[in-house]
């Protein structure tokens, strides 16, 4: 749910009850910050684990995807700079036995 937007940004409450696709995001940056619930923060190659007051920085391009641990939704406040369109969405997988590589397709969910 977007919060508001101004030029420079946009801000966003996500509430997540399983896993996101990894994907990327080519022209907006953007800053994760955990509200409620636990899980981890698959961010490039590294997997980061995320708890209430947990802030993430995902540069444009990173492919990253959040996991929800905690049996309950994990809720999230997102900022996007610039402000986010809804199409800056790049599907990425897994390659095999390294970091995600681009995949092609549209979005899996």
């Amino acid at each position: 749910m977007e919060l508001g937007r101004d030029a420079a940004t946009s801000h966003h409450v996500v509430g997540l009850r399983d896993r996101e696709p990894v994907h990327r995001h080519d022209t907006h940056d953007l800053l994760v910050v955990t509200l409620e619930g636990h899980g981890s923060m698959l961010l490039g190659s590294e997997e980061r684990v995320v708890g209430p007051r947990s802030v993430v920085y995902v540069p444009r391009g990173v492919p990253h995807s959040m996991r929800n641990a905690s049996g309950a939704p994990l809720y999230g406040y997102a900022v996007f700079t610039p402000p986010f369109d809804g199409k800056d969405r790049v599907p990425v997988a897994e390659g095999p036995g390294g970091p995600p590589a681009e995949r092609g397709g549209p979005d899996p969910r």
